[in-house]
């Protein structure tokens, strides 16, 4: 794939090679791609055989007919020219676009390797997932070549040379570099420290890391949102910014009282590594840092992130397992009692706030943005645990990461794996029905 980064005209200018293996004859093949994009040419070709082609978009997908004469073919290639506008993604100059922009075409249901070739103007640099194999500049252009692997898309930032502050640390012998455009030290220490942190935990409780390095993006104006790709992850800045301004006296009588029947009134301030900052030079107000989202998305790296797209209980495994092995954090970092009393607390805020509203759907049908893969998906994978026994939750958690490294899987996988330490079927039929329910939570939960 090669990238031009074109401010004049404020366009990015794609020109991708796709190679396809077809294992039975198709008469359409589709990708999940953006329809912002402006095609300016597409073609099959296989055997020295050019083709122009027909395609369609439909719900952020594109659908393309595959003409008879190539339908027998094994290997197929598919050229796509087309045009991005910059300013659909663009912020204080920097340009952005990750996978959930579909700004290229995927199809999501294994893992694919892309070499990214990309041009920008001089004074320009460029990022990417993976591995930056070759970066040079002439008289007018600056050039980076990045090799990706990756099954959900790539991130692409094209920003102003020295946009971001770059930081290193050496953790467990792996490099954690971060990139913020936040100038807040005591925001990005805090992040940075809480990084350091659970990346620690997870390689001692489940095992090493890997890959050589692991980054940080930080994402301008990019909204409440983080995700995770193979050496990566990316965060929006609203993500980072101090927020929640309240005094003190209202985060003490009010807030709390809120949660008056809380066994741990303390354990959700904690658990964000000391949000709750009193430097302000407004002494009468604290502002909160949420910090929970780290562990989380850096937990999707052992809690499989290679899962195939829409297949069976896709959330729950991807969302549902990462947001268990962040508990397992909390475990660790703060002890046994400190788990199982934010879990009763959970339980009693989903009792009180999500029984019989609209949030209240099964674990099976939840969607992105749908709060409770992330709290019965999680609370189902606690029941796991505790059926098998803890060595055995993590020993299989260690087995998806090490047999499947750089593998796609799916449901299938994923439950033959499980099945290893539950030899009578019987866990496994009760998390698969606890993913069905909606109402009280059942008693073994």
């Amino acid at each position: 794939m090669k990238v031009s980064y074109d401010t004049l005209n404020k366009n990015l200018k794609v020109k991708s090679i796709m190679h396809i293996k077809q294992t039975e004859p198709k008469e359409k093949i589709s990708f999940r791609f953006t329809s912002l994009a402006r095609i300016t040419d597409i073609q099959l070709s296989a055997n020295d055989k050019n083709y122009p082609v027909s395609y369609k978009f439909n719900s952020y997908s594109i659908f393309i007919d595959i003409p008879a004469q190539f339908q027998e073919y094994k290997q197929l290639s598919l050229h796509i020219e087309y045009q991005i506008p910059i300013d659909m993604f663009s912020h204080n100059k920097i340009f952005s676009v990750s996978d959930v922009n579909m700004w290229c075409p995927f199809n999501y249901e294994d893992i694919t390797t892309i070499k990214l070739d990309i041009e920008t103007p001089l004074n320009y640099e460029a990022f990417s997932t993976g591995d930056l194999l070759f970066s040079t500049s002439d008289k007018n252009h600056s050039y980076y070549t990045w090799k990706n692997e990756n099954i959900n898309g790539y991130l692409l930032i094209i920003s102003p040379k020295n946009s971001y502050s770059i930081s290193k640390k050496m953790i467990d012998s792996k490099e954690l570099e971060f990139y913020f455009v936040n100038h807040d030290t005591s925001i990005t220490n805090n992040v940075m420290n809480e990084f350091c942190k659970s990346f620690h935990c997870f390689n001692t409780i489940i095992c090493g890391y890997k890959d050589d390095k692991l980054r940080l993006y930080e994402i301008p104006d990019s909204g409440f949102y983080a995700m995770t790709s193979r050496k990566s992850i990316m965060v929006g800045s609203l993500m980072l910014a101090k927020k929640n301004r309240i005094s003190y006296e209202r985060s003490i009588k009010s807030i709390f009282k809120t949660f008056d029947k809380l066994k741990n009134k303390s354990i959700f301030p904690e658990i964000v590594n000391n949000s709750f900052n009193n430097d302000s030079a407004d002494t009468n107000y604290i502002y909160t840092q949420n910090l929970s989202w780290i562990s989380h998305e850096i937990a999707h790296l052992w809690g499989y992130y290679y899962y195939k797209f829409n297949t069976r209980l896709y959330k729950f495994v991807t969302e549902g397992l990462a947001e268990y092995i962040r508990w397992m954090y909390i475990e660790s970092e703060y002890g046994k009692d400190s788990l199982n009393t934010y879990i009763s607390d959970l339980k009693y805020l989903f009792s009180k706030n999500c029984i019989n509203t609209i949030y209240d759907i099964p674990v099976s049908m939840a969607g992105p943005s749908d709060a409770i893969q992330y709290f019965k998906g999680p609370l189902i994978f606690h029941y796991v645990r505790k059926q098998i026994g803890k060595e055995n939750f993590i020993s299989f958690i260690r087995t998806l990461y090490n047999k499947y490294f750089r593998k796609a899987i799916d449901y299938d996988i994923f439950r033959m794996e499980l099945s290893k330490y539950d030899k009578s079927g019987k866990v496994i039929k009760r998390m698969e029905e606890m993913t069905e329910m909606t109402g009280e939570l059942p008693p073994d939960l």
